[in-house]
């Protein structure tokens, strides 16, 4: 009976079939794959939190939020995903492999950023209950000043409460000299308690949380008096809610798979095949190209935020191409960060129904 020179990690090797799709997995497509969605997060990611800034039209608390999630995602993809692709690569090839330390510095971002991410979704999805269901009473609350110091504690607490992962971080080996399974993971004492305090923490009880105040959000929409003086503000609120919902549901369902995957994994309940490797390669796939997707949902579902897109990059390319000074003037206005601050959101939809009034 022929075996292969890639063990599976448990107690079988893989057949030579299986040994070369492993190869193909390993080699090529999840390197090649994840090097892709690093470079479109990081160009998407830059734009989003470019726009955001240069664009007086986007100077809203909730996009000041979306520019932190931007801001987490590009991390993500300049330092996360590399180090998912290291990982792929050790398996074939040990010298590859990261040092201790950098393995406890890559699982730490790993989680820490990924809980960041989750939780700035939390904020987002409570102050849209405080703008959209309890306006006035929230009102004095909606500033800058407030809502920066919550972004803060979000980046600071997170980070402090993820540093256990450091000690409990560590570079791994399963099988003999053939095995290939040499990796970065969670020491086997604490690694059960630890990934599902992480997929509690940070996926299942976030998720409820947000699928109930966008719900009580749903529930104040629908039963809400029709008044024909504010029909413009409130298609413009249900325009935003339905992208953030996207936002959302797309980071939910791109994490489940993973989070699946951990708890069966904790059970030792898996596939002893190269094609559980495979399965394994699509979840990490879903979980790691959310971080590219958002600047997409923006594009596709706010006209703001197209518009910004579209100023942006044109303004750019304008630049590039002109090598003297234009003599007309641009109707794109690049405002700098300090010369205007950020909005509560019904503050912009006063204005935004203001200007239409005028017009």
């Amino acid at each position: 009976m022929n075996s292969s020179t890639i063990h599976n990690g448990s107690d079988t090797y893989y057949s030579k079939l299986e040994e070369r799709i492993a190869l193909l997995i390993y080699s090529y497509i999840a390197p090649i794959t994840l090097a892709c969605l690093a470079i479109i997060a990081i160009g998407g990611n830059s734009l989003v939190i470019c726009v955001i800034l240069s664009q007086s039209a986007l100077r809203t608390l909730i996009n000041f939020l979306l520019l932190n999630l931007a801001l987490a995602d590009l991390l993500f993809a300049l330092t996360v995903i590399p180090g998912k692709i290291i990982k792929y690569l050790t398996v074939l090839d040990n010298s590859l492999q990261m040092g201790n330390a950098v393995c406890k510095i890559y699982t730490y971002l790993t989680y820490t950023i990924t809980d960041i991410t989750i939780t700035l979704l939390i904020a987002i999805s409570f102050l849209r209950l405080a703008i959209v269901v309890y306006t006035t009473q929230t009102a004095k609350y909606r500033s800058f000043k407030n809502i920066s110091k919550l972004t803060a504690c979000i980046w600071v607490l997170i980070s402090a409460l993820h540093t256990p992962l450091v000690a409990v971080a560590t570079v791994k080996s399963k099988g003999n000299k053939y095995a290939g399974i040499v990796y970065c993971g969670i020491d086997d004492e604490y690694i059960n308690s630890v990934l599902l305090s992480l997929s509690i923490g940070g996926y299942f009880v976030p998720a409820f949380l947000i699928t109930v105040v966008y719900a009580l959000i749903a529930y104040h929409l629908k039963n809400e008096t029709n008044d024909n003086t504010i029909d413009a503000a409130k298609e413009r609120t249900r325009r935003a809610l339905k992208m953030m919902v996207v936002v959302v549901l797309v980071f939910l369902l791109s994490w489940l798979p993973t989070h699946l995957n951990t708890i069966l994994s904790m059970k030792q309940i898996y596939l002893k095949s190269v094609w559980f490797e495979l399965l394994r390669l699509l979840c990490d796939i879903l979980a790691y190209g959310n971080s590219c997707v958002n600047p997409f949902i923006y594009n596709f579902m706010s006209s703001e935020f197209k518009t910004a897109f579209r100023n942006v990059v044109c303004c750019r390319c304008r630049n590039n191409n002109n090598s003297r000074p234009s003599t007309r003037t641009e109707n794109i206005q690049m405002s700098p960060i300090n010369n205007e601050r950020f909005l509560d959101d019904m503050e912009k939809e006063c204005l935004n129904l203001a200007e239409t009034a005028v017009v």
